[in-house]
């Protein structure tokens, strides 16, 4: 095939703007270049510059379709992005996750937990006790310091501390009792209302009084560490802190008490002139406890354990209770434990 004329593309007469052979106008050059590429040539000797000087001296190269654009993100870039965020995401829900697991602690773990830097507000130690008066039978009054309180049984949640006088009268019978209470502390304080002897006793004496001053008369006393009435054929004698007048023989006893839900019955054989000493062996009781925060414990002066602790098993009868707390402090508390009703303590180390 026969070209009819030759094209020259280095030839600066041809009209560039009206080549035909430039089908698209943005491969058409400009008006303005075309007008400075004039005007800057020299000579018409002297060959034309090209517009665009590339790079390299390579315009297949420079030319390419696949060559990289400049103006896009690396593929490293956009990796590091991609890793900081997830790294991000990371960090936020391990942060997330300590709040609601701060938020979800107890108080009391809150408290434990404190920093070797942080101050802990410690609770102004208490400034009054607390005393509790029972006696048996109940329904006697009870004088403080010479003041009339009430009648047994009777709480009172803000006693001075110190050392103080209670008086408990039941009809003829009156029982004078002295406890220290101190601050933070409970006091309980128990009476068995035993009978006053009669005063025309001496001067008539009874069947058993005067078989109790014959030559065969004994007596009777019991090893109890709680204050219990004394029956002997459904009659009360005393009470087992006394020493009981009685004929030579053997005896039945109903020791009873109110106070500690105790019901049991001893045989005694009293000799004569001397004195029979009769063991009580007392019932069992349950005692739980607990404290907030938490404490550990001593019953009586023996180490139990930390609270909470369920059904301790205690001989009935008032024990003394120590709960202890490292930055808290200790409070002592004084408990009843009954043969029948389990026994319950709970303190507040708090207040």
């Amino acid at each position: 095939m026969t070209v009819p004329f030759r094209v020259d593309p280095e030839s600066p007469k041809r009209p560039a703007q009206n080549d035909p052979f430039l089908e698209f106008e943005s491969e058409r050059p400009s008006r303005s270049l075309l007008g400075q590429q004039d005007a800057a040539k020299p000579s018409a000797d002297l060959p034309p510059r090209p517009l665009v000087a590339p790079a390299s001296t390579d315009r297949a190269a420079y030319d390419r379709p696949d060559r990289p654009d400049k103006s896009a993100i690396s593929p490293t870039v956009a990796f590091a992005i991609g890793v900081a965020g997830l790294v991000t995401a990371a960090v936020g829900y391990y942060q997330m996750g300590q709040v609601l697991s701060d938020r979800s602690q107890p108080l009391a773990a809150a408290q434990g937990a404190g920093t070797a830097g942080t101050i802990t507000a410690t609770p102004a130690p208490p400034v009054v006790g607390r005393l509790e008066i029972a006696s048996d039978p109940a329904g006697a009054s009870v004088t403080l310091n010479g003041a009339a309180i009430g009648v047994t049984p009777l709480v009172l949640a803000d006693v001075k501390p110190g050392r103080q006088e209670i008086v408990l009268t039941r009809g003829s019978a009156s029982v004078t009792r002295t406890v220290d209470v101190g601050a933070g502390s409970t006091s309980f304080v128990t009476a068995v209302m035993s009978p006053a002897a009669a005063p025309a006793a001496a001067a008539a004496p009874s069947r058993d009084a005067a078989t109790a001053g014959a030559a065969n008369a004994g007596w009777v006393t019991f090893d109890s560490p709680i204050d219990l009435r004394v029956f002997e054929r459904g009659r009360q004698r005393g009470s087992t802190r006394d020493r009981l007048a009685m004929a030579e023989g053997s005896y039945e006893f109903e020791l009873v008490s109110d106070i500690y839900e105790v019901r049991q019955t001893v045989s005694a054989r009293v000799g004569a002139a001397r004195g029979t000493r009769v063991a009580v062996a007392l019932p069992t009781g349950t005692l739980s406890i607990n404290a907030l925060p938490w404490a550990d414990v001593w019953v009586d002066g023996s180490p139990v354990g930390t609270t909470p602790l369920a059904n301790l098993t205690l001989k009935v009868g008032t024990h003394q209770v120590l709960l202890r707390h490292p930055t808290l402090g200790e409070r002592q508390q004084n408990v009843v434990v009954k043969a029948v009703t389990p026994a319950r303590l709970g303190v507040n180390l708090s207040r």
